[in-house]
């Protein structure tokens, strides 16, 4: 039985806070404050075509259906891949911005580590929000 469905519920919840905080810290009106946001699932891939450039993409899909104001920006980095007894974790790292021609270093940051696990009895695609952080620069 393969399960490509996303637990985002608790994940979407954290990533609406740190957005959020991260906005007040900037102290800019363009940051999203009091927007709405929807988020929506994609079509996953199978455990079996799971790659680490394949689970960078999707996520980068999945951000992209976030309604998030544009002046935020992402990139994404692998980080590691466990090699557990019934399942492979595949880690990455997100980290959010709002740089500006003024401020090309932004003064806010939000960093997200995103965990995409394999398991093998029953093959289960899951992804979650493992970790999150909010850090103001200078």
């Amino acid at each position: 039985m393969e399960n490509n469905s996303l637990k985002h519920v608790d994940a979407s919840e954290n990533v609406r806070c740190i957005i959020d905080n991260a906005s007040l810290l900037t102290e800019s009106e363009q940051a999203g404050k009091g927007s709405i946001y929807e988020l929506k699932n994609i079509n996953w891939t199978t455990c079996e075509d799971f790659t680490i450039e394949i689970g960078k993409e999707q996520i980068k899909e999945y951000i992209g259906t976030w309604e998030l104001h544009p002046s935020w920006l992402f990139s994404i980095e692998f980080q590691e891949l466990k090699d557990i007894e019934f399942h492979k974790e595949y880690h990455y790292q997100i980290c959010w911005s709002i740089p500006t021609w003024c401020t090309p270093i932004p003064k806010a940051t939000a960093i997200f580590l995103w965990r995409c696990t394999i398991m093998w009895n029953p093959t289960v695609l899951d992804t979650d929000l493992e970790k999150h952080a909010s850090v103001k620069n200078g």
